[in-house]
This record gives structure tokens, sequence and C-alpha cells, in this order.
């Protein structure tokens, strides 16, 4: 599939000859052309073509890009690649109608459709966590735990915008003995909830 993004130059100088996409987190999907970045001038767009393969397995993928130049110097904000991997419909089997004789027809109720609930974050699950005695971080590898929606979601970190996605399952961070806290997001079928965390130290004793 081929994923398409207009950028634009909204700087004061023309882009180095260097400019390049560049994976920077969440699910690493395989990559079947890579975008021809021209240097831009200021106030110049151009549209920027990525072309990936799903995966195979039937899911919802969040991979995550940036522009960069020189050694990984950032140009503008992250950009998001959202899929979502679904099984083919079953085909049903075409059944001959029997057609019984009856002195009144009564009509039959349209079917309504389903509806789609708004995402609920049910939960989050501290997995692991680790502790930088250099720099007294604290780092915790969280979960989310989501019903409702249609099964394809985007979680965010205190702020739905594209540079405050949150990939599922990755590190939060907090000094030593310090909780870590905050507001999740999630976007689901056009639909978005909350939920605030409040993440204690796990080793409490060694602050004491």
């Amino acid at each position: 599939f081929v994923k398409r993004w207009t950028v634009k130059n909204s700087g004061s100088c023309i882009w180095p000859d260097d400019v390049r996409l560049v994976f920077v987190s969440g699910d690493e999907l395989e990559v079947v052309t890579e975008p021809e970045i021209e240097p831009l001038s200021p106030g110049e767009t151009a549209e920027m073509r990525l072309t990936l393969r799903a995966p195979a397995a039937y899911d919802s993928y969040t991979s995550v890009w940036q522009l960069q130049y020189g050694e990984e110097k950032p140009i503008g904000e992250k950009l998001v690649v959202t899929c979502r991997v679904s099984p083919p419909p079953t085909r049903r089997p075409t059944a001959t109608p029997t057609v019984t004789p009856s002195p009144e027809a009564s009509p039959t109720p349209a079917g309504t459709p389903t509806p789609i609930f708004a995402p609920q974050i049910v939960r989050y699950s501290l997995d692991r966590w680790r502790l930088d005695p250099e720099t007294r971080t604290w780092y915790a590898t969280v979960t989310l735990h989501v019903t409702g929606g249609d099964g394809h979601y985007v979680f965010y970190l205190n702020q739905v915008s594209e540079s405050a996605i949150f990939v599922n399952g990755s590190e939060l961070s907090a000094e030593k003995c310090k909780p870590i806290m905050g507001t999740f997001y999630v976007t689901s079928a056009g639909q978005v909830s909350k939920k605030e965390f409040w993440i204690p130290y796990p080793d409490q004793p060694d602050c004491e």
C-alpha cells in the first residue's frame, strides 16, 4: 500500500540534499519503495509517497516516521502510518429460496447497523521497569488494555497530536522515587476517550 503526505518547507532556508524519511518507532513495516525527497526552498510544497508492504498477521499496526538530515537531525513533526490487516470476508453459499403460499405477506424489517461504541482504556499495566543509576531515572514499560471502537486504535500521551503518539508497550520515565503520571488518550472509529494514570516507583524502600 502507498502512504502519501504533502510536506512543506516552512523554514527560512532551503532543505539540505541529504533529507530522508526515517523510521523512528512503532511497528516496523517492510519498505517496498522509499520516497524521493527533493530539497525544497522556503514555502515550497511537495507530495511524498512511501510504499509499504502490510504484514500477513491480522492486527492493527502503527508506524512512526520522521524527515531527518545529517546525523539524525529532525525536520518537522513525526509522521504516522496506521493500517489494519483484516481477514477476507467469508463467501456465503447462495441458497435457493423456497416460496410458501401465504394469504398475507408480512414485510421483513430492514436490519439496523451494529453500533460502534467509543473506545475505552479499561486498564494499564506495568510490564517491567528498570533504573538508570547514573541519571537517577527510572523507566516503565506500560501496556494499555482497550475495549470498544473498531479494533484500530491510536494512543496519545497527554494530548491528541501527532507529536504525542504513544506506541502501546513502550517506555515512560520519571526521576527516581517519583511517580509517572499523566493522561492517556485513545482514538478509534472517529471517537476519542481518555484515562488518567499514576504509576508509583516500584522500589519504595530504596527511597527512604
